[in-house]
């Protein structure tokens, strides 16, 4: 009873009302503004721009394309680069970004990995399943009483209290996933308020469903040109027949909110792909909704900004349900609604400090880094194409800097933007675990999975971007356990072996880093939960674990990162501008653990346990 009661407080709130005209993204109403909350104001921001790369950045501040960036260099102090951490991995280098401390400390060894003594065929999500083992910036400030925010940070989950601010703001959850949705089309019936058509009336319906149907829509198809032609060219969508102001009209090629649950404020975007006399298609995004807490908070963002838009949809891109260019506008709706939460949450409830990240950059690049011969598909007119959608993701990052920027008196306040690892192209994907089952080290159930054999394998590789953990299974750790722990480093040995030997066609190493794990240690990568082997694969291969009959196959995306944190490709960004911070000061190369250790200087924090990096004296005023 109690559960449900803190459900219902913090998601069943009454709904923002949904126009019937389509716009890209739900703006402000005009609710009133709760009173801030007591505090001495903004003190210190970091915004995070995933994926984005030290030496892209620098091109397009000097290009003009990150005006932002620009100004923020010009009067604050920006880094040469800075270096990642290994594996240069979202889920690790955020965290180590937060804590000051690299993934030995922290757990967050990649964003997907086995947890020894779980199952061997689970795999957990860094971003859902895991508590950072280190204390974050925020949490050392709400010990001393500071006021704390965190949106969309990766890592925050209101089911993992320890990560958590004063005010968390998380990137939603997910009801159903996206879908394209092909109407047939039939005689209509009576539609109350319907507009006029110069063809008969047509309709018919499709279902929303996640794990159980979650609204059904009836379609009715206009012809709204006097061409003397059937020209169904629009569509109307409404739950009971009735083109008024709670149904969404569409045109071929636009894209409206729809709100799926007015209880929990859920919802997701449509978009009419194609019409006809007898069919006509609509893509549905996944069915999203906020979590935030406190209570007050998830109620204002509900109210004045719905449901958060679904964002990159890889899937629906490489289903051909989508366009390039619809990607790239789903991308954009998701960061707005980001940034204009995150100046709402400064503005109003005046945190002294706020963690906020932005993925525009990483998820454009992952689809459409194409800048590699090598790479599938690769032209110079599809290049230069892919080209302008990078280029728009640097931007909105950069836009998104400029918003948090304009809702930050710097004068009062610190902005920091970072990134905790870069992004390079990739042209082919190694099958992690095709090679341990080339090497008799791994057996799929039926001979052909896709899940492991715990009885008859030795080791399985799960694996993220341009790396991989190993897990032996070893007796007395892994539930069934085969591999008697004396015989260990024999088994060590024989994937090592396995991995050195796999070369490309001119006969290069293809994984550029093998590594038993005693050996992790210099990467401060000796986690618990870091695999009995760990490897790297040389730059231009992705690391996949799925179960193939092949060794290699083409990349199925454009962009990837987690390879070796010293290649510049992999390479961040540090930038801090505001109180407390010198004017264009020579800075040279930083670490992203040195963020948490400056921040804890600037704003006179005492960290329970020492951080790993160093505070940055050169950039900071006496």
């Amino acid at each position: 009873m109690f559960a449900g009661l803190w459900y219902a407080d913090t998601h069943l709130v009454p709904p923002a009302a949904i126009t019937s005209t389509p716009r890209p993204l739900p703006t402000r109403t005009p609710e009133p503004t709760p009173s801030p909350a007591a505090g001495s104001g903004p003190r210190a921001v970091v915004l995070l721009l995933d994926g984005a790369q030290a030496g892209r950045v620098n091109g397009y501040v000097a290009d003009g394309t990150m005006p932002t960036l620009a100004r923020l260099k010009a009067q604050g102090a920006m880094a040469q680069y800075a270096l990642s951490v290994d594996p240069s991995l979202s889920a690790a280098a955020d965290a180590s970004l937060a804590t000051g401390a690299y993934p030995a400390a922290t757990g967050v060894v990649a964003g997907r990995f086995h947890r020894p003594g779980d199952d061997l065929n689970r795999a957990i999500d860094a971003s859902s399943e895991l508590e950072i083992g280190a204390e974050t910036v925020w949490r050392t400030a709400m010990r001393e009483a500071r006021r704390t925010a965190a949106v969309c940070w990766p890592g925050t989950n209101l089911d993992s209290p320890a990560t958590l601010a004063d005010y968390t703001v998380t990137s939603g959850d997910v009801d159903a996933a996206s879908a394209q949705h092909e109407v047939t089309l039939g005689e209509a019936q009576a539609w109350r308020a319907a507009p006029r058509s110069f063809s008969p009336l047509r309709e018919g319906t499709f279902t929303i469903t996640g794990n159980v149907p979650l609204a059904t829509l009836y379609v009715l198809a206009l012809d709204t040109t006097d061409n003397d032609t059937v020209d169904y060219d629009t569509v109307i969508l409404s739950r009971s027949r009735e083109a008024g102001a709670q149904s969404l009209r569409l045109r071929q090629g636009e894209t409206a909110p729809f709100l799926v649950d007015e209880h929990i404020v859920s919802g997701a975007h449509l978009t009419l792909t194609h019409t006809g006399a007898d069919t006509v298609t609509i893509f549905q995004s996944r069915v999203c909704y906020n979590r935030a807490q406190p209570s007050e908070l998830v109620r204002q963002i509900n109210k004045r900004f719905g449901f958060i838009p679904a964002g990159a949809d890889a899937a629906a891109l490489e289903n051909g349900w989508i366009t390039p260019e619809q990607f790239v506008a789903a991308v954009e709706m998701q960061s707005g609604w980001i940034s204009d939460v995150t100046a709402f949450v400064l503005e109003t409830y005046k945190p002294e400090v706020l963690f906020a990240a932005q993925s525009a950059a990483d998820e454009l690049q992952h689809e459409f880094l194409l800048v590699d011969p090598r790479q599938p598909g690769h032209s110079a007119e599809l290049a230069a194409e892919y080209d302008g959608y990078v280029r728009r993701g640097y931007a909105l990052a950069d836009a998104a800097a400029g918003e948090v920027a304009g809702a930050l008196d710097l004068s009062r306040g610190t902005l920091f933007v970072v990134s905790g690892h870069g992004m390079a192209p990739v042209h082919s994907q190694v099958y992690a675990n095709s090679i341990l089952g080339q090497a008799g080290l791994l057996a799929y159930v039926g001979g052909s999975g896709p899940q492991v054999n715990a009885a008859r394998s030795k080791a399985v590789a799960y694996a993220a971007g341009g790396a991989a953990h190993i897990f032996i299974n070893l007796s007395g750790r892994e539930p069934g356990g085969i591999v008697a722990s004396e015989d260990l480093p024999v088994v060590q040995d024989a994937i090592v072996a396995a991995f050195e030997q796999v070369t490309d066609e001119a006969g290069q190493p293809v994984f550029s880093r093998v590594l038993r794990h005693g050996d992790l240690a210099r990467l401060g990568l000796d986690a618990a939960n870091a695999g009995d082997v760990f490897v790297q694969a040389a730059p231009g291969y992705a690391v996949s674990d799925e179960r193939q009959a092949t060794i290699f196959g083409p990349a199925p995306y454009y962009g990837e990162h987690g390879f070796a944190a010293d290649l510049p490709e992999m390479h961040g960004i540090f930038l801090a501008a505001g109180r407390g911070i010198r004017a264009e000061p020579a800075l040279g190369p930083v670490h992203i653990v040195d963020l948490a250790p400056t921040l804890d200087r600037l704003l006179g924090l005492k960290s329970p346990t020492p951080r790993a990096g160093r505070a940055l004296e050169e950039v900071l005023l006496p």
